[in-house]
């Protein structure tokens, strides 16, 4: 391997881990319900802050052969997998959308993208279930340890114009974090604003849910607790995830729960 003109040598980072953008079908289950602004308002990281009306989004989807562009106009597809995750409306300088809480991703590559590109913050576990059996809907998630950690049930109606997923989806806030090679803290710190849009593919059924928690240490989940009935909505959608754009740095990021190993 000598001279410059050596073209078959590894990249200079893999690309896998380059950002991109996102373009995948999905079955789509959200589980959404009300709950209060000091709750909400407990798991933001300034500047966001919670709205008046907060609402908490439980979602759970197949997806089907995503494709990751980057833009240099190389692409990577995946196999199809499913994920889960947890969101909360925020406010953004009088902007409303959704702040990531947690995604759950049952498998380890799965995770990579979202996490390396945007830094959403995702955790490996055994099982992310999302099915439909005629009008019955199931989803929960098992964590890694192979304990449960939610498991949803309920009936949906008729099919009726409109999408499964919340306007409120997008924007979405995350947090960048990446940790200092040299010692505590961390060498960015910030806050990414990414456009997710969806487009509905099919009608959507909406029914009432029965949400059980199964309380955890280290995945809180059940300290979002619901001041309403929380509803069900099924539907198949496109989702296109957009290049993100950095706000601002953050000092102080709140946490839910503790690491369990």
């Amino acid at each position: 391997m000598t001279g410059p003109d050596v073209t078959w040598g590894m990249p200079a980072f893999a690309p896998l881990y380059g950002a991109g953008e996102e373009q995948v079908t999905l079955d789509w289950l959200t589980v959404e319900y009300a709950t209060s602004p000091e709750i909400v308002g407990g798991v933001l990281p300034p500047p966001l802050r919670a709205p008046a009306s907060p609402a908490v989004m439980l979602w759970f989807a197949r997806f089907k052969d995503p494709t990751f562009s980057r833009a240099d106009g190389t692409s990577e597809r995946r196999p199809s997998y499913t994920q889960a995750g947890v969101c909360v409306t925020c406010e953004h300088h009088g902007e409303l959308g959704a702040y990531a809480v947690e995604t759950f991703i049952p498998g380890l590559n799965y995770g990579i993208f979202g996490r390396e590109a945007f830094g959403l913050p995702k955790k490996q576990v055994r099982q992310v279930l999302v099915e439909r059996d005629g009008d019955a809907v199931r989803a929960g998630v098992v964590m890694a340890d192979g304990a449960p950690l939610l498991d949803v049930a309920g009936r949906v109606g008729d099919p009726e114009p409109g999408s499964a997923v919340p306007s409120w989806i997008s924007p979405h806030f995350t947090l960048k974090l990446v940790p200092r090679a040299d010692g505590p803290g961390y060498d960015i710190s910030r806050l990414v604003r990414i456009p997710f849009e969806v487009t509905p593919l099919s009608p959507t059924s909406r029914g009432e849910a029965e949400l059980t928690f199964h309380p955890r240490d280290s995945d809180p989940v059940h300290l979002l607790r619901p001041v309403s009935t929380p509803t069900l909505s099924w539907g198949s959608v496109h989702l296109a995830i957009r290049y993100g754009t950095y706000l601002e740095h953050c000092d102080r990021f709140p946490v839910l729960g503790r690491p369990s190993w």
